[in-house]
């Protein structure tokens, strides 16, 4: 009954014989340091300097989040068909797409379909000649839901004979242009981007004007607005700080397009002093700032234009802005 502890006694001996062999003489036996996971980098804050004569800008400039692939198809006679995907590849279900196809004397007729969970649509169209209408997909958003325009993956939406039949692909982007045409004739207005939109408006006054109320921002005031990412962002990627600097003029506003999508914590300084900040308007409570009118830093969350999917044009920016009135305390 008692080989089991002679047998337990020897083979911890030998154990520890072992050990003491292999350590050298007068060296201290470390214990394995355990590896621990890297913790991400955020991205390096992202500035953009605005001078006083211009009134609107595009945050992420010419940047655009790298097409996804796509699975070759061959165009079908009589019919339309492709894939939706969001910008990682991912297969988007449930996304709408529609067409209108004329034929004798103006009248057409529509067709509608939707993804399946592969992301994949193929609609059967009559004779004539056929053009997209419609290509949108509805995500959550801050408890409320957003109807987000897709993007042609070869970056135009041609009409087609529907003899010939067609191949399409559809992305959803979190930023970008929607086509440099729209940017070139409206870089004032957020249907131009894929991105969030922000309309700042304040009191603006001469430097030297003795007469202007006190909540004026002066002429030479240098504004920053400071957008820092609450959490992820769509899709759960990691979000970068967004800061823009401009010195005032005598334009009184400042409409700010193609921040990328999610919700923000909003500061904005005037000569490095806190500025009040109000939303006038607020037409949905689930979106845009909250507090309404603050002091310190707020937390944004963009206004979608519409919820339902079906009734967004492709290629189209789908944001209203989020009005904000600039005053000095």
């Amino acid at each position: 009954m008692k080989t089991p502890s002679l047998l337990l006694s020897f083979f911890v001996a030998a154990t520890m014989s072992v050990a003491c062999a292999d350590a050298q003489p007068g060296a201290d036996v470390v214990a394995p340091v355990p590896t621990e996971t890297p913790i991400p980098t955020p991205p390096a804050a992202r500035i953009v300097v605005v001078d006083s004569m211009t009134s609107w800008v595009n945050v992420m400039g010419t940047d655009t989040p790298r097409l996804p692939d796509f699975p070759r198809l061959d165009p079908k006679p009589g019919v339309v068909r492709g894939y939706a995907r969001d910008w990682s590849g991912k297969p988007l279900a449930g996304a709408e797409i529609g067409l209108r196809t004329s034929y004798l004397a103006g009248y057409y007729t529509s067709a509608q379909a939707r993804t399946d969970a592969a992301g994949y649509y193929e609609i059967k169209l009559p004779k004539g000649i056929a053009q997209f209408y419609n290509a949108g997909h509805s995500i959550e958003w801050g408890g409320g839901v957003a109807a987000l325009s897709l993007h042609p993956a070869d970056g135009s939406l041609d009409a087609f004979v529907t003899e010939d039949g067609a191949v399409e692909h559809f992305v959803l982007f979190p930023y970008g242009v929607t086509s440099r045409e729209k940017v070139q004739q409206s870089p004032h207005l957020p249907s131009s981007f894929y991105g969030g939109a922000l309309f700042f408006t304040w009191y603006g006054a001469e430097a030297d004007d003795d007469n202007a109320p006190p909540f004026a921002l002066r002429g030479g005031t240098t504004v920053e607005i400071t957008l820092t990412p609450e959490g992820p962002m769509l899709g759960g990627t990691a979000g970068q700080t967004i800061i823009i600097r401009k010195t005032l003029g005598s334009s009184g506003e400042l409409r700010v397009h193609n921040l990328p999508l999610g919700r923000y914590r909003l500061t904005v300084t005037g000569n490095g002093k806190a500025l009040r900040m109000k939303e006038p308007r607020r037409y949905q409570p689930l979106f845009g700032m909250s507090p309404v009118e603050t002091i310190g830093p707020a937390s944004l969350l963009f206004i979608p234009g519409s919820a339902t999917a079906s009734a967004i044009p492709p290629q189209e920016g789908a944001w209203d802005w989020i009005g904000i009135n600039l005053e000095t305390p």
